[in-house]
Formats: structure tokens, C-alpha cells, sequence
């Protein structure tokens, strides 16, 4: 966690930029910050990460910019449903579309 603890209620948004050199080879990157982003939610909620109580909020958020288009059938697909499984919420903004998951996990 880079030495830093989180406090809750807290917002915590993880910003990617895609180099025109890099392409979809970042999408690996992109799911493992996802993973980090939901285990921090979950060490924030304790025990009971889909029960938050009132105290305890923790607003996870991913965000990739590329300069290349996100492939749909490809990339977004699979950005999105790993964002789904950890209910994460994810901005895309690709070169030619805003791509958007909103998480369900609310409180």
C-alpha cells in the first residue's frame, strides 16, 4: 500500500494513462489495480465488506485514459466484468468513446 494507510470515509481513485506505444498489453495492469482497489475497500470494511456500516465508507474508482480506441469486444469486456466481480466503479475514456461501469456496492 506504499506506506499509507486509509481512513474511512474516504475516496480512493486509481488514474492510468495509456502510452500510444503500450496498447491493450496494460489491460493485465488495469485488472490488478482493480484487485488492489477492492482489497483496500475490504480491509477498510473489515469482515463485512458488501454490509458497510453508516461509519465506514470507501468509494473505490478506476480510470484509464488511452489515446488508442478500447477495443469492446476485448478490452472493455474484460475491464469490465472484473470490475463487476469486485465492484469497482470504472471510467474509460478511450480515443473515441467514454466507456462507464457504475458498481453496484453503495451505501
Amino acid at each position: 500500500m506504499k506506506g499509507f494507510q486509509i481512513h474511512a470515509p474516504s475516496i480512493q481513485i486509481e488514474l492510468k494513462m495509456r502510452r500510444l506505444s503500450h496498447g491493450s498489453e496494460q489491460l493485465p495492469e488495469w485488472c490488478k489495480d482493480l484487485i488492489k482497489l477492492a482489497s483496500w475497500r475490504d480491509s477498510c470494511y473489515g469482515q463485512n465488506p458488501l454490509e458497510p456500516t453508516s461509519q465506514d465508507q470507501f468509494f473505490p474508482l478506476f480510470i484509464a485514459f488511452s489515446h488508442l480506441s478500447i477495443d469492446e469486444a476485448g478490452e472493455w469486456k474484460a475491464l469490465r466484468k472484473s470490475a463487476e466481480i469486485l465492484k469497482i466503479s470504472v471510467i474509460a475514456f478511450g480515443k473515441d468513446r467514454i466507456w462507464v461501469y457504475r458498481s453496484g456496492f453503495q451505501n
